[in-house]
């Protein structure tokens, strides 16, 4: 349906809107957030047509629907974390001395404590990005089916 394996998003749906044959459109209905591509028409649909459109409403609607779902919860999640973490490493001199730990004991400590936090924050740039990817599909879809 499209000139390489590579092709764009905006490639595949201009492909399987070509594809559809007379009598057939190709619409985009919102689902919870995403967008389900639903053909319309009385003419017979190719069945490369049918599996493409089953591919993409069963990996790419699903994984976007759980972006949608999981990632701002999960980065409220992981920013009241590093709070918490951020809050308790301020005071880390003072619970190893009251432990009886080394200097060496509390650098080592910051260090991990540092990266894990790291770690936090990539979680959620990830999570973030993973967003602005879906926005940018749906934004896609819409575009390709004004065409």
């Amino acid at each position: 349906m499209v000139s390489s394996a590579t092709g764009s998003l905006e490639d595949c749906i201009c492909g399987v809107r070509d594809r559809l044959g007379d009598g057939n459109s190709l619409e985009a209905v919102d689902d919870g957030g995403f967008l389900q591509l639903v053909v319309k028409g009385e003419g017979d649909v190719l069945e490369e047509v049918t599996e493409t459109l089953q591919v993409f409403h069963t990996q790419v609607v699903v994984s976007s629907k759980a972006v949608l779902q999981q990632c701002p919860p999960a980065s409220t999640m992981l920013a009241d974390l590093d709070a918490k973490v951020a809050a308790k490493a301020d005071a880390i001199w003072d619970t190893a001395k009251q432990a009886g730990k080394t200097a060496k004991d509390v650098k080592q400590a910051q260090a991990t404590i540092t990266r894990n936090r790291a770690c936090l924050a990539q979680a959620r740039t990830s999570g973030a990005q993973s967003l602005k990817t879906v926005d940018s599909s749906y934004q896609k879809i819409k575009a390709a089916l004004l065409w």
